[in-house]
């Protein structure tokens, strides 16, 4: 279920909760009620992924998982969240809501990158509607780091303008805007996104390619997400090849168009390579993932749900990595910030 289109039911009374009839923390989802017999409750444990623009994922699936699983601590810990969470800036009303039209969406300047205000069902509507029609497309994730970067390379900038689609990834790039007075409907990041694509990809049989990562890691990432979905894997390519290699593989998939590619090289090698081996090939699609392969191949752990839900998952990889991210981070951060006031206040 698209969770852009879940409409929350009214929240479970207190009385009902005294009497038994409705827990605190329980279903809000009327799919949830009805189908899976979950219990009426106050606070959906979704809605905590909702605040903070963490749209993706079954919102009545969610609400079962949760309630296998519920303890008394859980319960208080998702209820801290929640409370935690209502203090960060607020995303745009009903999320964005649904949009059909592209041309109806503004796309405001972030620092130094045009965002595109989607959520990641709308993201993927998008790409899976390129597809059908047999054309191309280029998606990159921007975060703090990446902004902060196109704000001092011009060819960086250069590219982020071209991308059909530049999706704002993190907590960083959600306060910006709300200094910026920008509305986001989601925090939309590649390593929620792509599994909900890959489930896509797989019912309409479309190819992948994977390029980028250490040596094996794009294979093993291939792998692992195969496990979960039938996928076709046309090819996996390390990032320590020579760059005719990887305009061999744009010109190889082209070929087997429609397509997609993922790109893991990190900020700024992805994005160059994508517009200059593949924006330009017809049917094929390339999303720059960063990290994304160690993660799926399970080399690196990514941040608990708890961690995410507050925003908070640059400190856990700050924690697991902290000499190649402190300085990405610690003084990384506070200059992106920086630059939203200025370009704020500059209007």
């Amino acid at each position: 279920m698209n969770p852009r289109d879940m409409q929350l039911t009214p929240r479970a009374r207190l009385r009902e909760v005294i009497r038994g009839k409705a827990r605190v923390v329980g279903s809000r989802t009327s799919i949830g009620r009805d189908d899976l017999g979950l219990t009426p409750g106050m606070v959906s444990p979704w809605e905590v992924r909702e605040l903070v623009g963490l749209r993706y994922g079954d919102p009545p699936i969610d609400e079962a998982r949760y309630d296998r699983e519920r303890t008394l601590s859980k319960d208080a810990a998702l209820l801290a969240r929640l409370m935690v969470s209502g203090l960060l800036p607020r995303l745009g009303p009903n999320g964005g809501g649904p949009r059909s039209d592209e041309a109806t969406v503004r796309r405001p300047r972030v620092v130094s990158a045009p965002v595109d205000p989607l959520d990641t069902a709308e993201a993927i509507e998008r790409i899976v509607s390129w597809l059908e029609q047999g054309s191309g497309g280029t998606v990159f994730f921007v975060h703090p780091h990446a902004l902060n970067l196109a704000a001092r390379k011009v060819r960086l900038r250069s590219d982020l303008e071209a991308a059909k689609l530049v999706l704002p990834d993190g907590i960083g790039v959600r306060i910006a805007c709300a200094i910026l007075g920008v509305s986001l409907p989601a925090n939309v990041n590649g390593t929620d996104l792509v599994p909900e694509l890959l489930v896509e990809l797989a019912a309409r049989r479309i190819p992948i390619a994977l390029a980028g990562g250490g040596p094996g890691v794009a294979e093993r990432a291939a792998a692992a997400w195969s496990e979960r979905t039938p996928l076709d894997v046309r090819a996996t390519v390390d990032g320590f090849q020579t760059e005719d290699r990887y305009r061999e593989l744009a010109e190889r998939m082209e070929e087997q168009a429609p397509c997609v590619v993922f790109l893991a090289f990190g900020t700024p090698i992805q994005e160059r390579l994508a517009i200059k081996h593949f924006a330009e090939r017809q049917g094929v699609v390339v999303l720059t993932v960063g990290g994304l392969f160690d993660f799926a191949a399970g080399d690196k752990p990514r941040a608990p749900m708890a961690w995410r839900e507050l925003g908070l998952e640059w400190v856990w990889r700050l924690r697991h990595e902290p000499r190649r991210l402190a300085k990405r981070y610690l003084l990384g951060n506070p200059e992106f910030l920086a630059r939203a006031s200025w370009q704020r206040i500059r209007g």
